[in-house]
């Protein structure tokens, strides 16, 4: 019998397919790594961005709950006496008498934190102007009319007159908001009634019996108090109102943008047809 060598050629050709073969398996495998490394590194990202995204909604609703009134005008008590951010508001105590300088002090603070109250849409009688320990009420529209919120022990033949016309007038003012409070949420209820010079039907004004003036100003503060809790609770209310209002809107515009795209679809299916 004669064998018959293989063909040269026939063994170049017959092994071109298998080299390609192998090399686009390679190729391939190489391929799919690459997609998959990629995927795991975006997948990455995405959780990253993930915490990002839960850290800064965290941390944007904590800032929204914070309000001036909150932690700007702490009121507290410090013995007998009402404080407001530190400062003591009384004259009780003979051995540990409260000098008017910090008496001053705390009448600046509260007039810092009744003027956040002021609004177009919450009118009163008199305007309280924070200016420090010389802090006023004023009347709107005239400017010349001047009710101070400090005192000394100077001597007068008229001790404290004029400290206690600007006591009955911030307690004007203290009874106007009252009123504009109780309508636009009849939940807030105050602890003392306040009426014409009067606070829990105790005059408001500075008078030889220290110890009744110091309980009086401390009734004052803690109805204070809650005006400042429905300017936070206010507060809140319109930041919900605020988001509620742009999810709406986002709600809106992505409806419209959906509307058009149906629209062009159905366009371009009719211009097919």
């Amino acid at each position: 019998s004669t064998s018959i060598a293989p063909s040269p050629s026939r063994t170049f050709v017959s092994g071109r397919p298998m080299q390609s073969v192998v090399g686009f398996q390679r190729r391939w495998m190489q391929e799919c790594q690459a997609l998959e490394y990629e995927v795991t590194v975006q997948m990455e990202r995405v959780e990253s961005l993930a915490l990002q995204t839960s850290w800064t909604r965290e941390r944007a609703n904590r800032v929204r709950a914070i309000h001036p009134t909150n932690d700007c005008a702490y009121v507290w008590h410090s013995g007998s006496c009402g404080t407001i951010n530190g400062f003591r508001v009384g004259r009780e105590k003979a051995s540990d008498r409260v000098n008017w300088h910090e008496v001053n002090a705390a009448f600046g603070q509260l007039a810092v934190l009744l003027s956040l109250t002021k609004s177009d849409d919450r009118p009163t009688a008199v305007d309280v102007v924070p200016v420090g320990s010389s802090s006023k009420v004023t009347k709107p529209g005239d400017p010349r009319t001047l009710y101070p919120l400090h005192a000394d022990d100077s001597f007068s033949l008229m001790p404290k007159r004029s400290f206690n016309l600007g006591l009955t007038a911030l307690l004007r003012f203290l009874q106007d908001l009252r009123l504009v409070v109780n309508r636009m949420d009849p939940t807030i209820q105050f602890p003392y009634e306040i009426t014409a010079g009067k606070i829990a039907n105790t005059p408001i004004v500075y008078a030889s019996a220290e110890n009744i003036w110091t309980h009086v100003m401390k009734m004052l503060l803690i109805d204070v108090k809650w005006i400042a809790v429905w300017l936070a609770k206010q507060h809140h209310l319109r930041n919900h109102q605020n988001q509620r209002r742009r999810r709406g809107f986002g709600a809106k515009r992505i409806t419209h943008d959906d509307k058009d795209k149906d629209k062009d679809k159905d366009d371009a299916t009719g211009g097919s047809a």
